[in-house]
């Protein structure tokens, strides 16, 4: 688990009325965020994070990734290209500027797991490590 304080937005967001509807009769958390595991810049999952924001979680089931490692894929949206994912640190980080929507696909080899966290777990003030032991924060 990660705190969502933690999380630095790569992509600006715009939430949806109803978008934010089906977030709120959702229940559970199913798929976690994968970051980089240094800065915790969101690399996939920029509207789940602001959607934590809208329902005021504390912690988020996050993958720490590293954007050197070669499980990892990025290219540009409308070309597939290849991204220069150095310029991603360097705008979201630096210049605290998020891309545009739609500016970048991760591709993630083996694909992500899936989660079954109940969402009011995610609201507490506790974590759960890896092996299931909560602790205050």
């Amino acid at each position: 688990m990660f705190l969502v304080g933690f999380l630095m937005p790569a992509i600006l967001v715009h939430v949806l009325v109803d978008a934010g509807c089906r977030v709120h009769t959702c229940t559970k958390r199913t798929a976690p965020i994968p970051v980089e595991k240094q800065t915790g810049i969101v690399m996939d999952g920029n509207h789940r994070l602001k959607a934590a924001a809208l329902l005021s979680l504390r912690f988020l089931p996050c993958v720490p990734l590293d954007y050197l490692d070669p499980r990892v894929s990025v290219s540009h949206w409308d070309t597939g290209a290849p991204f220069c994912v150095n310029s991603i640190g360097r705008r979201v980080l630096q210049d605290r500027l998020p891309f545009p929507y739609k500016t970048t696909r991760h591709s993630f080899a083996p694909t992500l797991p899936h989660t079954d966290i109940p969402l009011l777990l995610l609201r507490k003030s506790t974590s759960i490590d890896a092996r299931g032991n909560r602790s205050a924060s």
